[in-house]
């Protein structure tokens, strides 16, 4: 197929920008917004030193560069002392919406701070941008290292500035290309599951793309990344674990007996995909094979019709060049 009939790296960026990139300016919009919360409770810590609520910072795929245009809100950690805080997770957020009350109570009303299982979420009436607090336990470590709990009740140990150092560090490598493949690989996750389809969440489909950039693969030709992509999942049907070892070496993990395991970048201790079952595994695998076959397909059309066609089969009817 000649280069004029086969639907290019450019044509899914341009429709990509379109349809699946959340714009400059929501991002920035979003960005604002969580900025004015943190300064604001940087004040507010600033006059009541006793108060339990430390720091927050921006977190999540915006924070990250990774955002797509169906994102509904921005998601930052709420560091709060951990001396203060209660251990069960409802209790913990429950506490946490209370908590931001206090510090919000001249800016937000109560109503517009609402807890649910694992978050508080607060609703900004005025420029439709909502907030996801997830609050972390911490005693002051070093890179803002802290406890997350789950909705499970597990206790994750993270940290929001180390997570968004290994995003940029590999972002740098292939500026532009590396995010909007992430996008793309996050766009086809969540069409997969809406047809309940889909066992990973986008932290893991973005852990995975991280790992195949660091195996050498070139995220800037989108066609051919996307098929390395599944084809790495048909071929490996990841039985060997993902680990990066930019903050621990790879000896401290330890094999847990999951059927998917990959690795949280900044804790050796946290399987992010360690509630998949060997059903899930199957189905991953299953759906990767759909793509891979669909991509070929494309990629080798007789006619441009016959490609978008393809296309559309992986990031569904939206995809209109």
């Amino acid at each position: 197929m000649s280069l004029d009939e086969r639907v290019t790296s450019s044509d899914i960026a341009a429709w990509a920008e379109r349809r699946v990139n959340l714009s400059s300016e929501a991002a920035r919009a979003y960005r604002e917004q969580g900025e004015r919360l943190r300064v604001k409770l940087e004040r507010y810590v600033d006059n009541r030193r006793d108060f339990d609520l430390v720091k927050m910072l921006n977190s999540g795929s915006v924070a990250k560069g990774t955002a797509l245009r169906t994102t509904s809100d921005l998601d930052v950690g709420v560091y709060v002392r951990r001396t203060a805080a209660p251990t069960a997770t409802r209790d913990l957020v429950s506490w946490l919406a209370n908590q931001l009350r206090d510090a919000y109570g001249d800016l937000i009303a109560a109503s517009q701070i609402t807890a649910d299982d694992a978050s508080v979420r607060v609703a900004f009436l005025g420029t439709g941008v909502d907030v996801e607090c997830v609050p972390i336990l911490y005693d002051g470590a070093a890179d803002n290292y802290g406890d997350l709990l789950l909705r499970t009740g597990k206790r994750v140990r993270t940290s929001i500035s180390k997570h968004l150092e290994f995003f940029r560090e590999r972002k740098a490598r292939c500026p532009g290309k590396f995010a909007q493949w992430v996008r793309l690989l996050r766009f086809w996750r969540n069409q997969r599951a809406e047809e309940n389809r889909m066992p990973l969440s986008g932290f893991a489909v973005e852990l995975l793309a991280c790992h195949l950039l660091d195996r050498g693969l070139d995220p800037g030709d989108y066609p051919s990344a996307m098929q390395a992509f599944f084809t790495y999942i048909v071929r490996t049907g990841l039985s060997e674990p993902v680990v990066f070892t930019d903050n621990y070496p790879a000896r401290n993990v330890i094999d847990d007996g999951r059927p998917i395991r990959i690795v949280d970048p900044v804790s050796e201790t946290n399987n992010v995909t360690d509630g998949a079952s060997a059903a899930d595994l199957a189905v991953l695998i299953d759906v990767a094979a759909d793509g891979l076959d669909d991509v070929t397909i494309a990629r080798t059309a007789t006619t441009k019709e016959d490609a978008v066609e393809a296309w559309r089969e992986v990031f569904g009817p939206e995809f209109i060049l």
